[in-house]
């Protein structure tokens, strides 16, 4: 009777131990917190306060630099914000909404991404000399999605 006991509590805890680590294992689709670089500029997509994003010079363990993809949206670092854009081009963040111009599809390139903005069919792209980050269907910038944190 306790070896039938003792073989049930072990099963259990076996049991829970299996549906705890499947329960709280990140997600597959989830990318650590890192910068997304331009290839074009060498600067790194931040967040303002109030909601816009430019392209600036790398800064180690800034908050306002740190995203993450998770799944096909960007978002930022410890925050339900999400990397979005619209039908003018502009690229900003608002909280997360799960709406297609919060969802960006990536087509690798070596090291690098492209990533397009699946509700308006724009490519992520810092304008050349300058801070400017938009959403164009004219061309497309490289995007290094590693370092930061």
């Amino acid at each position: 009777m306790t070896l039938k006991r003792t073989s049930l509590v072990a099963g259990a805890a076996i049991g829970l131990a299996i549906a705890n680590a499947a329960l709280f294992a990140p997600s597959a689709s989830a990318a650590g917190n890192t910068w997304i670089r331009s290839s074009t500029t060498g600067y790194c997509i931040t967040a303002a306060p109030n909601g816009s994003v430019s392209g600036q010079t790398c800064r180690s363990g800034d908050l306002s630099q740190l995203w993450a993809r998770v799944g096909s949206q960007i978002k930022r670092a410890y925050a339900n914000q999400c990397l979005d854009s619209n039908a003018n081009g502009n690229v900003y963040w608002l909280e997360c909404n799960g709406g297609n111009y919060q969802n960006w599809d990536y087509q690798a390139s070596g090291q690098y991404l492209l990533a397009k903005n699946r509700q308006t069919g724009n490519w992520l792209y810092n304008i050349p000399n300058s801070t400017t980050v938009i959403a164009t269907s004219r061309t497309a910038d490289y995007w290094w999605f590693s370092g930061g944190e």
